[in-house]
């Protein structure tokens, strides 16, 4: 077949995207088929391994597209709705990935203006796994009907997905997502991420102890990472200045936490979770004033959690994880730009620091208390990743005894910076470090030490004199088990 019949590509790097509406000109029953590519635009994607799709004929994609967009079960088409079209995945992607499943990885679908921005994709690997991830959030439109309409039509297509990413608009909460999974997928799956733009509610639901339908068809037992992240929503009318403060003036007794009692139900449904991570995300976060309610429901135990990670901007946000317990976390992961966040963390979930072995602490306050207290609560730390602010860095590492009275007896392994260089060896040379035992490792930044900026050198005091050995990962640092070595 020539050059002529192959589909146009663009290559970036592994990754080779596909404008398909060439493809859909040249296919059978033109008229009905161009009419649906000026609606749509489609991209297709593939990684390897497997055949890259710009060297498949023509007739195949179009084909393929022509079906999964004209199937009677595929297609969703209200004519009084300026001709808004919604399709579910591409049936015929899949019946070809099934038949050949080495010719096949990624397929990505991407529908844009004017129909609705909307990703379908699929990832297909030699194995029989499966992820989808689909981007909701759609202009125009109600994300509750789309729910209601897509969700229940794209999940019976992968009887094998094991991981789900959902992104959900601000009108969605995690109940309106599950709430319509297809029930059979929810024994199978190991790794659920959502990613909500949410409304503001109270904190407290009007009927606590509410009955949560999604888990009245039973648990999740294989799920092994989930991941919450809440932001809001940036609309563009609110631009200047003075509408953002009233927006955000409406939303000061609020909280950011969906039907709070319904998510902690969610969680411990999960009884095998191994990973969960929870993000709120607030350019300009509320200042509250007044107290902190305290959460009176009942725990959450999850033997099997390993790791956490959180990032907060406000104190109520913590009641997220208050309720959490388990016995085997080793790593935590706190982002927090407020002292009195740390205060609450410490206060409402000072309980799962007490075994804790890997810290990595972002922090850009300069408030020194918060952080004796949360180290004072963690006997058991032997890694830790102090990603402050320089003057963060200063008032801790420059006031008071903070390594020698506070840290672990245990810590081996420090992480500092990103900082100039003269100032961490100021920092490596002061006299606290002696109080530690001669293993103890300490991470800098490689930048102004001739090693790549994204590494931390290993580097210890002998005889006054800072050495340097070789240099490590700075993301992976805390996942490798060994100590780096000089």
């Amino acid at each position: 077949m020539s050059d002529d019949s192959r589909a146009s590509a663009s290559t970036d790097g592994d990754l080779v995207l596909l404008d398909s509406r060439p493809t859909l000109d040249s296919a059978p029953d033109t008229g009905t088929v161009n009419a649906v590519s000026r609606d749509i635009v489609l991209r297709a994607a593939s990684v390897s391994p497997g055949v890259p799709l710009h060297v498949l004929p023509n007739e195949l994609l179009a084909r393929a597209f022509r079906f999964a967009f004209l199937g009677p079960r595929f297609l969703i088409r209200d004519p009084s709705r300026r001709r808004e079209v919604v399709a579910s995945v591409c049936w015929l992607w899949r019946g070809v990935i099934d038949r050949d499943p080495e010719s096949w990885s990624c397929v990505v679908v991407d529908y844009t203006t004017p129909v609705s921005d909307v990703l379908l994709s699929f990832e297909r690997s030699a194995s029989v796994s499966l992820s989808l991830e689909l981007d909701c959030r759609m202009q125009g439109r109600s994300s509750t009907a789309f729910l209601d309409t897509m969700v229940p039509q794209i999940l019976p297509q992968f009887p094998r997905c094991r991981e789900l990413c959902i992104r959900a608009p601000h009108s969605s909460t995690c109940l309106d997502v599950m709430g319509r999974l297809n029930t059979s997928l929810l024994p199978i799956l190991v790794d659920v991420r959502f990613e909500l733009a949410v409304p503001m509610v109270p904190l407290m639901p009007s009927v606590p102890g509410a009955a949560v339908p999604y888990l009245a068809n039973g648990v999740l037992p294989r799920l092994s990472s989930v991941s919450f992240t809440y932001g809001f929503p940036v609309w563009p009318w609110a631009q200047s200045g003075a509408t953002l403060t009233v927006v955000r003036l409406a939303r000061m007794n609020h909280i950011v936490v969906p039907r709070l009692i319904e998510l902690h139900d969610f969680l411990r449904a999960c009884p095998n979770l191994v990973f969960l991570s929870v993000h709120y995300v607030d350019a300009a976060p509320p200042k509250f004033s007044g107290r902190v309610y305290s959460y009176t429901g009942r725990s959450i135990v999850l033997p099997c959690l390993e790791r956490l990670d959180v990032s907060f901007t406000f104190r109520r946000a913590i009641f997220v994880v208050s309720p959490i317990t388990s016995p085997v976390l080793q790593r935590l992961s706190l982002s927090i730009s407020d002292p009195s966040v740390l205060d609450a963390f410490v206060l409402h979930a000072g309980h799962l620091l007490l075994k804790v072995e890997a810290l990595r602490l972002a922090a850009n306050f300069t408030s020194y208390p918060p952080l004796e207290v949360l180290l004072r609560c963690m006997p058991s730390l032997t890694r830790l990743d102090a990603r402050l602010s320089s003057s963060t860095f200063v008032e801790c590492f420059h006031r008071a005894a903070l390594f020698a009275g506070i840290m672990s007896p245990a810590l081996r392994c420090v992480a500092l910076g990103p900082f100039p260089w003269p100032l961490v060896q100021d920092v490596l040379l002061h006299r606290h470090w002696s109080n530690f035992d001669s293993e103890l490792c300490l991470l800098v930044p490689g930048i102004d030490i001739d090693l790549p900026a994204s590494s931390l050198a290993a580097c210890r005091v002998v005889d006054n004199e800072v050495v340097v050995g070789e240099h490590v990962d700075s993301v992976d640092w805390m996942d490798v088990p060994a100590y780096p070595s000089l």
